[in-house]
């Protein structure tokens, strides 16, 4: 096994590459580094983007974006070669879930196959949070942390989890109970908190079976009240398994079922308590952490070095000394062979990747440009690297690494060391799609029917990547059903399922960087065609709030009358019958009325509930002058009950308006002081 100890003093001194504040750092060759989480057009994401993993084979990365205006993420995987983009966080039919799932916690299997990742409402056999695997060959989505019980897990989720290489074997962190036995869950019922704290468990893909390698020496899971186990890696060959609990760093060999704390040299511990930093392990058992040491001297106090456990000599050692300089080094990758590291560093304000080569010593900057000049700005973490140690992929919001990327959000890198070609600068987008008008093939539609909803949307920089609706309440971006592109415009059909009432239908759009459209809107009326049935007459006092054609006085009555409001049968679109409104305040002289003169809908969403639009003239008498205008009007009424008063909520448009978007010129919102209206 290795056991070089190098200062890191010392090798910095070998090489003239400095960063920011005097701290050098060594450095050796450079290559390119792109923007990974751009789309095959090269259009930059404007969502964050970070947790990335590269396939050991480095064809593909994975990783997560996050919407901060909805809180939800997704998973995508990049082809690095062909440049394409595929959505990773389908739901088990196929179909995209919008925002309505929160993934995360990307890994991917050595050639890119599977990918895996934390999740919530994607199975629709299995509901709850889970861990899903993705296959890219056959775009199949499925759970695979199914509990005895058929569930999810049933307390919290997966809190750091590792694939092996193959893709066969999964290990994760969670304080379920319900992923081995229902014995477990009887004894995390059973015990104190009344539930487990974090137990490391591997699960078998193929067979479908988890065991739970955290346990007492009676077999029995970490109680709540317990330290939590954390952090696993799995090896490459999926034998050895890491994790932590407090302090220590264990290793589990699956063939012997042996457990050994790595945190030792010499039989003495030399993890500092409550230290919590990356491991990671390889196919022969080694591990390397970083660590801040013990030491009775307190040489290491508050300063980190990496280090190297040997299985064969139970025993651990240096291969990053850092006396004299902090390195709080927050993640680290290793290639199976043990031979290279990439890790973190942080110094003069700014985090920077590393690789270093355990054999020769050598180490390379990462967070390079295409210049070899290192970044000075931005958190850059999670590296992971290729097997040939070509390719690393890391996180971060660095604004100097690429040009044209900004440091508002965090985006992902890929540093190719074995390419020396100047990368494309990526396209930034800014504008949002815009958004027609919307058009329907029928409207008011007759209950039991469907409708097609159009809209035309224009995007000419990154592409419109989706155009959702919602009836009803506006459920957030990303949210609504998905529309599909057909003739130029975007269209759905819809409305069978829909109860007779009035809706409010919402449109919007996102294009490839992630910007949102604003919203259009309009309105759909879903009418019973052999029910529904309104006369007769109100007299409604109008209020300090209402906003009238003319000056109102509270000793008179506005007079509401409707004549037979009725479908004449179930293929009538329109209703027949009339409305009218009359108000007359002073002497016949200032008053105005208002008389349908055709009804779009009638809708009868029960029997207390009635909806009524269409067109009316409204007549206005004012200081002896007649003004008269053709006007958009719609009635909402709520018909009393137990002794209550029926209300009348009336609004009447400028000429040529649509009710469903515009803004009312007049307004009359008020009970009825005396009601005949009936609704049959």
């Amino acid at each position: 096994m290795r056991k070089i100890v190098l200062r890191v003093a010392t090798i910095l001194g070998l090489l003239l590459q400095f960063l920011p504040g005097g701290a050098a750092l060594a450095y050796n060759g450079f290559g390119t580094t792109y923007v990974a989480s751009v789309s095959a057009q090269n259009i930059l994401n404007n969502n964050r983007a970070g947790d990335a993993a590269i396939s050991r084979d480095g064809s593909r990365v994975v990783y997560g974006t996050f919407n901060d205006g909805t809180g939800s993420g997704k998973v995508y995987v990049k082809d690095l070669s062909t440049g394409v983009l595929t959505l990773a966080s389908t739901r088990s039919d196929g179909s995209d879930p919008g925002e309505q799932s929160q993934s995360d916690g990307h890994v991917i299997s050595d050639n890119g196959q599977f990918v895996a990742f934390t999740s919530y409402n994607l199975d629709l056999a299995h509901p709850g949070t889970g861990i899903f695997v993705h296959d890219m060959t056959t775009n199949v989505t499925r759970m695979v942390t199914i509990g005895f019980d058929g569930n999810g897990f049933n307390a919290g989720g997966a809190y750091g989890f590792s694939m092996s290489g193959d893709g066969r074997y999964i290990t994760y962190a969670s304080y379920a109970s319900n992923m081995v036995s229902q014995s477990d869950a009887d004894l995390c019922r059973a015990s104190v908190g009344g539930m487990c704290n974090d137990n490391v468990f591997v699960l078998d893909t193929q067979l479908g079976t988890t065991v739970r390698i955290t346990s007492h020496a009676n077999g029995d899971p970490i109680g709540f009240f317990e330290e939590p186990a954390m952090q696993p890696r799995i090896s490459q060959n999926g034998r050895y398994v890491i994790y932590r609990i407090n302090s220590d760093i264990l290793e589990w060999d699956s063939l012997t079922g042996e457990t050994a704390r790595v945190c030792m040299s010499d039989g003495v511990s030399i993890c500092a308590s409550n230290v919590s930093i990356s491991a990671d392990v390889t196919n022969d058992g080694s591990v390397f952490f970083a660590e801040a040491p013990y030491s009775s001297t307190n040489d290491y106090d508050g300063k980190f070095a990496l280090m190297e456990w040997d299985l064969v000599a139970h025993s651990s050692h240096f291969v990053l000394d850092s006396v004299g300089l902090k390195i709080p080094t927050s993640y680290l990758s290793a290639t199976q062979d043990g031979r290279y590291v990439t890790y973190n560093l942080q110094a003069s304000g700014s985090t920077t990747v590393f690789i270093v080569d355990t054999g020769s010593g050598v180490i390379r900057l990462v967070s390079a440009d295409s210049f070899g000049d290192p970044s000075a700005s931005g958190g850059l973490s999670l590296p992971t690297i290729t097997t040939d140690a070509s390719r690393v992929a890391f996180a971060g919001n660095a604004d100097d690494l690429v040009p044209g990327v900004s440091s508002q959000v965090t985006h992902v890198f890929i540093h190719d060391s074995a390419d020396f070609a100047q990368p494309p600068t990526p396209i930034v987008d800014q504008t949002a799609p815009s958004l027609g008008a919307l058009s329907w093939s029928a409207n008011p539609l007759a209950k039991g029917s469907n409708t097609t909803l159009s809209v035309p949307v224009a995007e000419t920089v990154s592409g419109v990547a989706r155009v959702e609706y919602y009836a009803g309440s506006d459920p957030g971006l990303g949210n609504g059903t998905s529309m599909t592109l057909s003739g130029g415009v975007w269209t759905v059909i819809f409305g069978s399922g829909l109860a007779a009432d009035t809706y409010n239908i919402g449109v919007r759009a996102e294009d490839g960087a992630g910007n949102w459209s604003d919203l259009a809107q309009d309105g759909l009326a879903v009418y019973d065609p052999l029910a529904g049935y309104v006369t007769g007459h109100a007299d409604i006092t109008p209020s300090a709030g209402d906003a009238l054609p003319i000056s109102a006085r509270g000793d008179k009555d506005m007079t509401l009358t409707f004549t037979n409001v009725k479908y004449a049968g179930a293929t009538t679109t329109q209703p027949s019958g009339s409305m009218d409104l009359s108000y007359v305040v002073k002497n016949n002289d200032d008053e105005f009325d208002l008389s349908s003169t055709s009804l779009d809908w009638l809708v009868v969403a029960d029997a207390t509930h009635v909806s009524i639009q269409g067109t009316a003239d409204l007549t206005k008498y004012v200081n002896k002058a007649t003004t008269v205008t053709s006007n958009p009007f719609r009635i909402d009424m709520v018909l009393g009950t137990g002794g209550a008063a029926d209300h009348y909520l009336m609004k009447i448009y400028a000429p040529g308006a649509n009710p469903a978007t515009a803004t009312a010129l007049y307004v009359i919102d008020d009970d009825a002081s005396a009601s005949t209206v009936r609704i049959k």
